[in-house]
């Protein structure tokens, strides 16, 4: 799977000299409030409401804990993307795994 949405180094480059902080992201996970979610980094826990297109980075969500930088936003979102890849490949390998037992077990 191909992450279409990787920073470029000089971007990367702008937003640490700006004082952004490298991270990954650690976990994805809904909230039972009506479907808010969570963005677990090695840094700090972001949150994306289910009808809105804006992170946060305190819940309950509100305008005073929108993050409104536009490349800290990019980072994020390639991050996520990063991650989800990753989940994808993990899952993948799980299920080939799994195939090939049930090939060998099952008669």
């Amino acid at each position: 799977m191909k992450n279409y949405f990787n920073m470029t180094d000089d971007k990367i480059k702008e937003y640490l000299n700006l004082g952004g902080k490298l991270f990954i992201v650690t976990n994805l996970q809904t909230i039972r409030d009506g479907g808010t979610i969570e963005i677990n980094t090695t840094d700090i826990t972001y949150y994306m409401s289910n009808d809105s297109k804006y992170f946060y980075t305190i819940y309950p969500l509100n305008e005073s804990n929108l993050v409104t930088n536009k490349l800290e936003i990019n980072f994020l979102i390639s991050r996520i993307s990063e991650y989800l890849i990753k989940q994808y490949d993990s899952l993948d390998k799980y299920h080939l795994k799994f195939t090939r037992f049930l090939d060998q077990n099952i008669n």
